[in-house]
């Protein structure tokens, strides 16, 4: 046989098994956007300890996970220092993820962000929907903040039961997102906040275990690689 001609049949045996095989899927796009919980602030290591890191290893290789926490970031837009003037906001938005996983609330319950505190909720709804009508339409999940230990949280801790967890909880009902229960998952856990505020590794991989199972319930509303 003619070498030309064996070449064009080997190119067109391989092109039948690549089209057999499939393109290979591309990767789902995983949004966490928050303050330093989200950042993993007081861990030795964010880069591979951070409560995102964690939940890249548990999602795997169809998922591509970016942490977007900043330190003291808040919902509210007026607070000390507002999510929306970030330059990680816009960084998430031009990340076009197809799931967004918010937690912002913590600074939000602090002392001195009390006289704008009243607008959390449309402001964390604003801030959410932003991110929610993306031209992807991403899958939005809110979490609720952890708790908050020690003499010096106690004020925070009150404030984010009686105010910012009814708050996120209204905004998911109305918008038919999904709530991961962080809050819940770290109750009872002080020995996991060395500061009171930040979780520790194993806070961390709490928080990424409570996110990966409700990101992976997204897969019945088609969210999947």
């Amino acid at each position: 046989m003619d070498s030309w001609l064996s070449a064009i049949m080997m190119g067109c045996f391989l092109l039948a098994a690549v089209s057999a095989a499939g393109a290979p899927s591309e990767r789902i796009r995983v949004a966490c956007v928050g303050d330093s919980i989200t950042y993993g602030a007081g861990l030795a290591d964010p880069a591979r300890e951070s409560y995102p890191a964690i939940l890249q290893s548990l999602l795997g290789e169809g998922y591509e996970v970016r942490n977007f926490g900043v330190n003291g970031a808040t919902a509210l837009r007026n607070g000390s220092l507002p999510y929306w003037i970030l330059p990680e906001f816009d960084a998430a938005k031009r990340f076009a993820p197809r799931v967004v996983v918010l937690m912002l609330g913590t600074n939000d319950s602090h002392m001195r962000n009390r006289g704008e505190r009243e607008q959390y909720e449309a402001d964390l709804r604003a801030l959410a929907r932003q991110l929610a009508d993306l031209d992807t339409r991403p899958a939005m999940v809110l979490n609720l903040p952890p708790p908050c230990y020690g003499v010096m949280s106690s004020y925070a801790q009150t404030v984010l039961r009686r105010e910012i967890l009814p708050a996120i909880r209204r905004v998911a009902d109305a918008e038919r997102w999904r709530v991961a229960d962080v809050h819940a998952a770290l109750s009872g856990r002080p020995e996991w906040f060395p500061d009171g505020v930040h979780p520790n590794a194993s806070g961390a991989a709490a928080i990424a275990r409570t996110v990966y199972e409700t990101v992976r319930a997204l897969s019945t509303e088609g969210v999947s690689p």
